[in-house]
């Protein structure tokens, strides 16, 4: 299991996610839900990543107390507008803006995060999308233009093809080990000598 650098929540996660990881993993047996192991995985680690994220910003903007009277107002809105953005990851952006990080958005870990938090959020809401349909104009695979290019960089939509359902594409094991790697190399970048940047005054 990775040794982290100091024990908040976020990381805390990362060892729970990880045993979902290897749970999903486990040759089929009876009573035994990989699938489930891997939605397990899979929340975890966009989790971590969110809570991340918020505790950088948290950290990275003075608190009331350490800011002078005429800006703790200005702050205050700062803080507010950052958290309102969505996806986390804007959230993110905004801050290396206002704390002049350039974040690599495009690659690196960022960039599998953004897909991350699509499949998260695609089985977490269900997107209102059946599964399995006899009726010929029924969609079975809801919003397939954001998340059938993820399955193929995971190299998992074959499942989908090969008489699969959509949840399959994503709950299976090479999809909760990439949650897992995602949020490791996103959390360890977080803690990396560039995001170290705080407002002072």
């Amino acid at each position: 299991m990775p040794v982290y650098s100091y024990t908040l929540l976020h990381n805390r996660l990362m060892g729970p996610c990880e045993r979902m990881v290897a749970e999903s993993e486990q040759a089929p047996r009876p009573g035994h839900d990989i699938g489930t192991f891997a939605f397990a995985a899979i929340v975890l680690a966009d989790a971590a990543i969110e809570i991340a994220i918020h505790h950088k910003i948290e950290t990275s903007l003075p608190r009331p107390e350490q800011t002078p009277s005429e800006l703790v107002e200005v702050i205050r809105i700062a803080r507010q507008a950052i958290l309102k953005r969505l996806p986390p990851l804007n959230r993110l952006r905004e801050l290396g803006r206002i704390l002049n990080v350039q974040g690599s958005w495009e690659t690196g870990p960022w960039s599998l995060v953004s897909d991350l938090h699509e499949v998260r959020n695609a089985l977490a809401h269900y997107e209102a999308g059946p599964v399995i349909s006899d009726h010929p104009e029924a969609i079975t695979f809801p919003r397939r233009a954001q998340l059938e290019p993820i399955a193929k960089r995971l190299g998992t939509m074959a499942r989908y093809h090969t008489n699969g359902v959509w949840l399959e594409v994503f709950l299976n094991p090479v999809c909760a080990r990439w949650a897992y790697t995602t949020a490791d190399k996103a959390l360890r970048e977080l803690d990396s000598k560039m995001w170290q940047m705080a407002l002072h005054f």
